[in-house]
Order: structure tokens, then C-alpha cells, then sequence
């Protein structure tokens, strides 16, 4: 038995080793370690595109066609295209909260499949209770840090501010360099992003970019056809964005670059935006008490000495296309010191492009439309 035991216990021990040693050793195999090898990679990638694409196309929504391409695309790219859609087309807070539960596992279901159909045969795959489930908290957290720029680009499509453009898109871009690579591993938060990685999430940006813009040039016919081209360099962009990460050697080292990139990143924004207000409102308060002294002189009707300060918007009653004059009013009378019938006369009248804007046209969303809200309020003021 003594004899035998050591037997026994090597007999045990010996295809085990064997077998981790071939799992270490091996190289991986050359046919299934190629991206064109992928294609259920390239057919869920693809898929998606032309799927959403074909939709809008059938639904006639031309104005979101270039949203398409960008469906499966690496995050947090795929998660800012749901925020776009999420954000305006809904019609209360409970609406809002339901689609918002359904876009995250969605997304979170969408973001687990690509990453293990992108994941290196010669690594073990994470078990799909783990991928979905970090999927589902990084779209989260993703999620709450795009909401605020998601917010600010819904600005620039109301109105044509281009600030509004400079400040979101960058900040987005940064994001994606700091938190690309938490839908793929674990403790992404203390380590620095990989060079390689970097360079996916930079391509990717430039290539959904032009998309975008071809999309919108381009006849109906090759709308679908540009979605599906356009997912299968998502599902390439994948599949270098997740051996990127994974194909790098993790470091010990406590490297927090992600947390404190969206510190710094928070910081320079709530910062800049207490600057630019400050420095705007300054000039704005004093040019408004040198108007009201200017405007209790007998004589004053409004001439240009009131008009020093910077306005955010100017509301005025304007003919078609801007060439002809303003709408018949009391002279020196404006949106600002009319009474409420002639505030709601003016609100009334057509828009810069000479369209009138019937109240029956705007979007019955609560807070979503400003024009609506200004006729809502002059009309309860002059009952």
C-alpha cells in the first residue's frame, strides 16, 4: 500500500500537469485565432446594423440614419447611440424609466455576446454569468456619465449652438479613452488603459464619423447596405479592441488613470461652466441696470444703447426667411415688456424660416418643446 500510494498519487497528478502544460504551451490554432474566421462576430456586428437601418428606412426616419452604423459599435460608443434614441422619443417619466430598464439589458445582453465572440481562443472565456453581469453594471455607469452630453447634443439639434457640439463630442471621445475596456475585464479601474486599445477607440471614432456622414449624402437605396459595412469594422474593431485588452500582461501596480481622468474631467467642467457664467452675467446685470435707467428718459423707445449685454436668445415675431421685416407691433414693443396678448401674438408668428408654428404641431412631451411652454404661459396670462 505504501508502494502503491506514491503510484497512485503520480498517476493522478501527471495528466494534469500534461494538460495545463499544453494549455500554457500550445500555440493557438492559426485558422480560428484570424478575425475572418469570426463570423458570428461579423454576423451579429453586421446584423445589427442593417437590422436598425432597414427599420428606419421602413419607418421613414431619415433624420436618424446615421445613428445606424454605430448600433453595435465598441463601447462606450454602442451605449451613446441608445442614449440618443432613449432620450427623445419618450412621452412621460414612466416611459422614460421602462425604456431606460429595457435599453440597459439590452445593451448589457448585445455588449456580453460580442465581447465572448471577440474573446482569444488561447485565454479562458469569462462564464456568461460574468459577462452579462458586467456588462450590465459598465453600461450602467457608462450610461449615467453620458447622460449629461447625451443632453447637450439634444440641445444642438433644438438649437444650432455650436459650443454646444465642441463641448459635448470631445468630452465623449475622452471618455471612451478612459473607459473602454471595463465591459471586458475586471479591475479596469485600476490599471491604465492598453496603447493598442487606445488606438481601436481613436479609429473607431473616425470611422463612425465618416459613416455618418455618407449615410447622410448618400441615396436611400445604400443605407442599409453602408449600416452592414460599417458593423462588420465594428465587429474587426471588437475583436482588436478585446485581444488588446486581454492580450495584455496585468500589472500589480495601483495605476487609477480612469477615476482620476473623470475627476479632472468633472472638475474643468463644472469649473469652466461656473467661469463662462460668471463672466457672462457680470456684464449682462449691469448692462441691464444702465437699460433701465436709459429706458425711464422720456423719448427712449428701445435704440441701440440697450443692447450691450450678451443675450442667450433673442425671440422675435420675423418674416419668411429673415427678409422681411418684423411682425406689426407697438412701436418698441418685444417679446420682454410686451403685454401678455401682444407677447402671445408674437409667439404666435411664423419662425426664422418662415413656417408658421401652430401649437398643435409641438411635441406634447412635458418640458420638451420651449416655444410651446412660452405660448402655454402667455396664454395663461392673458385670461
Amino acid at each position: 500500500m505504501q508502494k502503491g500510494t506514491p503510484t497512485s498519487r503520480v498517476g493522478t497528478l501527471r495528466p494534469s500537469d500534461g494538460e495545463l502544460s499544453m494549455r500554457r504551451e500550445a500555440p493557438p490554432q492559426p485558422g480560428r485565432s484570424r478575425f475572418v474566421s469570426r463570423w458570428r462576430l461579423i454576423a451579429l456586428c453586421a446584423g445589427a446594423g442593417a437590422l436598425e437601418a432597414a427599420l428606419l428606412t421602413q419607418l421613414g426616419v431619415q433624420s436618424g440614419m446615421g445613428l445606424a452604423p454605430q448600433v453595435n459599435a465598441p463601447v462606450p460608443f454602442g451605449i451613446f447611440h441608445d442614449l440618443r434614441w432613449l432620450i427623445v422619443y419618450h412621452n412621460s417619466w414612466p416611459g422614460f424609466l421602462a425604456e431606460a430598464a429595457a435599453v440597459l439589458f439590452a445593451r448589457g445582453l448585445l455588449t456580453a455576446l460580442t465581447v465572448r465572440e471577440a474573446w482569444p481562443d488561447d485565454i479562458p472565456r469569462p462564464a456568461p454569468r460574468v459577462l452579462l453581469t458586467r456588462s450590465i453594471a459598465f453600461t450602467f455607469l457608462v450610461a449615467l456619465l453620458l447622460m449629461p452630453w447625451t443632453i447637450l447634443l439634444f440641445g444642438l439639434a433644438v438649437v444650432s449652438v455650436s459650443w454646444l457640439f465642441f463641448a459635448a463630442v470631445p468630452t465623449v471621445l475622452l471618455l471612451a479613452f478612459l473607459v473602454h475596456h471595463g465591459a471586458i475585464t475586471s479591475g479596469w479601474w485600476r490599471r491604465a488603459p492598453a496603447p493598442r486599445a487606445l488606438g481601436w477607440i481613436a479609429l473607431t471614432f473616425v470611422v463612425l464619423t465618416v459613416a455618418a456622414g455618407v449615410t447622410s449624402v448618400s441615396p436611400r437605396a445604400l443605407w442599409v447596405p453602408i449600416a452592414a459595412v460599417t458593423g462588420v469594422f465594428n465587429a474587426w474593431a471588437w475583436f482588436g479592441l478585446v485581444h488588446a485588452v486581454t492580450g495584455t500582461a496585468r500589472s500589480h501596480r495601483f495605476v487609477p488613470l480612469a477615476p482620476a481622468g473623470l475627476a479632472l474631467l468633472l472638475g474643468v467642467v463644472v469649473g469652466g461652466s461656473a467661469i463662462g457664467f460668471a463672466t457672462v452675467s457680470h456684464p449682462a446685470s449691469s448692462s441691464a441696470a444702465g437699460a433701465s435707467t436709459a429706458g425711464s428718459e422720456p423719448g427712449n423707445q428701445g435704440g441701440p444703447e440697450q443692447a450691450n449685454g450678451k443675450p442667450v436668445l433673442v425671440a422675435t415675431g420675423s418674416g419668411a426667411a429673415g427678409t422681411a421685416g418684423p411682425l406689426p407691433r407697438s412701436r418698441g414693443t418685444t417679446t420682454s415688456n410686451a403685454s401678455p396678448t401682444e407677447a402671445l401674438r408674437l409667439l404666435d408668428g411664423p419662425c426664422p424660416t418662415g413656417r408658421r408654428i401652430p401649437s398643435s404641431r409641438c411635441r406634447r412631451s412635458s418640458g420638451s418643446c420651449p416655444i410651446r411652454s412660452m405660448r402655454s404661459t402667455a396664454r395663461r396670462a392673458s385670461r
